[in-house]
């Protein structure tokens, strides 16, 4: 006869984790076995909402033996996470960088939210004055607090306090002291805006962080000064990159891969169109790096541990379509994303030869997940994401590719 124990235990916990925070205190209290499982899930993610930022002030005032009791759970405290705050007061104080390109909402529905705003905040006409106020009592961590906080959660993985309010103090803290009780930290997120104290932050944490999520940009930390390919041989353990350059004219994904050669996930976003000249010399200059790679090698896979390729620049030189299409492990690679922001497709046929691109993409077909996305100044009005849509449909079949595919394309129209 089946019985729920003969499940493996981390299936259990798989399951478990996917539940949300009510349906796992559920589980605890079904039976003692239930209960053994549900705890680790339980805990496994903590978020800082005001309710349970007060919560957990209120237990850090408590002496030292009751808070032991209190956090004696801690050490199963894997995430530590702020939620996304839907008030007024919240987003008129938050950290997020005014300068920084966002959609614009249209002025119908930004006078929706303003309403939506007044009412579930009951601001008055003086909202200004009321948001300050509020702002005030916002609940916080003390630095002592968030840093005995810290303490008792030993085997923390992962901080997300990108949106809290507080969230430049809670990074301040972090940069100079999280390190004293952190030994495990894999991923600091900040979520691609451009913040100097994040990549402090994340630098204190250099032998353990897996996750690095990094604007191009000059950065002066523990008395060293550099830009990010610099830094990026400090961090011991990396696996995942995100990476924004719109600085460097000559940044390649080269340069990136021979100073961090054993990724698995890259995501590389780029504003500049480097000449071919630059990425293959960058290419070169990489190959010579890898001292085991055969002298004029044709054909050889590089880069064996990357999974997760995601591209977004303005076009696809032939550096590239010769590293995707000759280095690259199809065994190992399974997604592949491509956005080419300044290209019309037919374009970048003709510039790249239809043999060279022939090639590429019947290589790329073997890939699991393939996204290709083209960009483009329109041309010849509405009709041109139709256009460009089955030029690439009627050149996959061309080419023989029955692998699915997945293209996306759309044109800004500008009107003169």
């Amino acid at each position: 006869m089946f019985t729920f124990q003969k499940i493996p235990v981390e299936i259990h916990y798989k399951v478990l984790e996917l539940l949300p925070k009510e349906s796992i205190l559920e589980c605890m209290l079904v039976s003692r076995y239930w209960s053994t499982l549900a705890i680790p899930a339980y805990y496994n993610t903590i978020y800082l909402s005001g309710t349970n930022i007060e919560f957990l002030n209120s237990k850090l005032l408590l002496d030292d033996n009751d808070q032991d009791q209190q956090f004696a759970y801690g050490s199963l405290v894997k995430s530590l996470i702020s939620p996304e705050f839907y008030c007024a007061v919240d987003a008129k104080f938050s950290h997020y960088n005014s300068e920084s390109e966002e959609e614009e909402e249209d002025e119908e529905e930004e006078e929706e939210e303003e309403e939506y705003f007044l009412q579930t905040d009951q601001q008055d006409d003086d909202s200004n004055t009321m948001d300050e106020e509020s702002f005030a009592l916002i609940p916080v961590f003390s630095s002592k607090s968030f840093l005995k906080l810290l303490s008792y959660m030993p085997n923390l993985k992962k901080i997300d306090l990108f949106t809290s309010a507080y969230y430049e103090f809670y990074m301040t803290i972090l940069a100079s002291q999280g390190n004293k009780y952190l030994h495990h930290i894999e991923d600091i997120s900040i979520h691609a805006v451009y913040h100097e104290l994040h990549f402090t932050a994340c630098y204190q944490f250099r032998r353990t962080l897996t996750h690095l999520e990094v604007y191009y940009a000059t950065y002066y930390v523990d008395h060293l000064f550099g830009d990010p390919l610099y830094f990026l041989p400090h961090f011991k353990q990396l696996t995942n990159i995100t990476l924004k350059n719109f600085e460097r004219q000559d940044l390649t994904l080269f340069d990136i891969l021979v100073v961090c050669p054993h990724l698995t996930v890259l995501d590389f976003d780029t504003n500049f169109d480097v000449s071919d000249r630059l990425v293959h010399l960058s290419f070169k200059s990489m190959l010579d790096a890898m001292i085991d790679i055969p002298a004029n090698s044709a054909t050889v896979a590089l880069h064996s541990n990357l999974k997760i390729l995601d591209l977004t620049l303005p076009k696809l030189s032939s550096g590239y379509i010769r590293y995707l299409t000759h280095y690259t492990d199809m065994k190992q690679l399974h997604t592949l994303s491509i956005t080419l922001f300044d290209s019309h497709f037919d374009d970048w046929i003709k510039l790249n030869s239809i043999d060279t691109v022939t090639d590429f993409i019947k290589r790329l077909s073997r890939i699991t997940h393939l996204h290709f996305c083209t960009r483009f100044v329109s041309r010849g009005g509405s009709l041109d994401e139709l256009v460009e849509a089955n030029c690439f449909q009627e050149f996959l079949g061309a080419v023989q590719v029955f692998q699915p595919v997945y293209y996306e394309t759309y044109s800004n129209q500008f009107t003169h």
